[in-house]
């Protein structure tokens, strides 16, 4: 998905691309030279900058975010401002499909590899990851099909 308004670069890290739009931000692909790798940036949306309670919010999540250490949250690396000082965070980009997309395939293919006790295994992974992060007093507020990647590897 690319987005012709791309910038070229935020806090130093290079877009090769955009990955999606969310309710508190633009979520983009970047490269850490740094440690040649590919990651996903996280920053605040063009009709929040400005607004004090969002960039809080936002901070605020890309904070908590980070203090989730469990193996179905991506890692998030960095939490920073941009030239113009826009929040942003760089975290671990998932290469997968979405939930919803597994879940239509499995209702579609009849030769699809996700079978329903396969597809209830990931579901309960799902489960696990809410679950602690609910415990460390975390709610996501955008949970659906669509938002949930399932990484190349489960």
């Amino acid at each position: 998905m690319e987005k012709s308004d791309s910038p070229t670069s935020i806090g130093g890290f290079p877009v090769e691309g955009h990955l999606g739009t969310g309710g508190m931000g633009e979520v983009y692909k970047v490269r850490d030279e740094a440690f040649d790798r590919e990651l996903a940036l996280k920053v605040i949306r063009a009709i929040a900058q400005g607004d004090e309670a969002a960039a809080f919010r936002f901070a605020a999540e890309g904070r908590l975010t980070g203090q989730l250490l469990h193996p179905a949250v991506p890692p998030v690396y960095h939490l920073a401002r941009d030239e113009q000082e826009n929040w942003y965070y760089t975290m671990l980009r998932v290469r997968g499909r979405s939930l919803a997309e597994i879940i239509k395939e499995h209702q579609t293919d009849k030769e699809s590899p996700w079978t329903l006790r396969r597809l209830l295994g990931l579901f309960v992974s799902i489960c696990n990851g809410v679950s602690y992060a609910h415990s460390r007093g975390v709610i996501h507020r955008d949970l659906k099909p669509q938002n949930v990647i399932v990484g190349d590897f489960g």
